[in-house]
């Protein structure tokens, strides 16, 4: 790469620097930590059971059932946080597998 001057570079030269500068970057893919995905299940469980308290209130608030639509809504929230749950363990498996495998073929 060459070193700037005075004058102004043509077009053409920053374009070449720019393609220089892209060639030497190391393309990695980003990965996530396993404490990333700790924090986003734990976040989903809780948020999915926060969410399902929140409708469970506004059922009981609009039919005045009292303690059944929070309960029930809180069930159907901590499902959906378990179902979100195992899809992110997932994730976090499928990615660990394939950062080993990258770490095997260098």
């Amino acid at each position: 790469m060459r070193r700037w001057r005075m004058s102004k570079p043509s077009l053409d030269e920053l374009e070449r620097d720019i393609q220089a500068l892209r060639g030497r970057a190391d393309p990695k893919p980003k990965t996530t930590s396993q404490a990333g995905y700790a924090f986003r299940v734990g976040t989903e469980l809780i948020s999915g059971v926060a969410v399902g308290c929140v409708i469970g209130y506004g059922v009981d608030a609009a039919f005045e059932s009292s303690p059944w639509g929070i309960f029930i809504g809180s069930m159907f929230g901590f499902a959906a946080g378990m179902r979100l749950m195992i899809e992110t363990a997932k994730q976090a498996g499928d990615a660990l597998e394939e950062e080993e495998q990258n770490a095997g073929d260098s």
